[in-house]
């Protein structure tokens, strides 16, 4: 079955660039990941200090283990 994850993360005040920096080099690594299927990073359009890391799995297992760090 497949899986998706949303995750929100609120930058500290002054460093949500510096955050959105960070976060972007997340999405090459997760998309190269068995299983994924779509990654990204975006910010929120309302709050600016808000960022949204979604990804999408075709298997539930392969999210978690990508998670855990195998």
């Amino acid at each position: 079955m497949s899986a998706s994850q949303v995750i929100r993360i609120r930058a500290r005040n002054g460093q949500s660039e510096r955050l959105g920096l960070r976060l972007q080099q997340l999405v090459e690594p997760g998309l190269e990941a068995p299983g994924c299927l779509e990654y990204q990073v975006r910010r929120d359009a309302l709050e600016p200090d808000l960022w949204l890391v979604c990804s999408q799995w075709r298997e539930a297992q392969q999210m978690f283990d990508y998670l855990a760090g195998g």
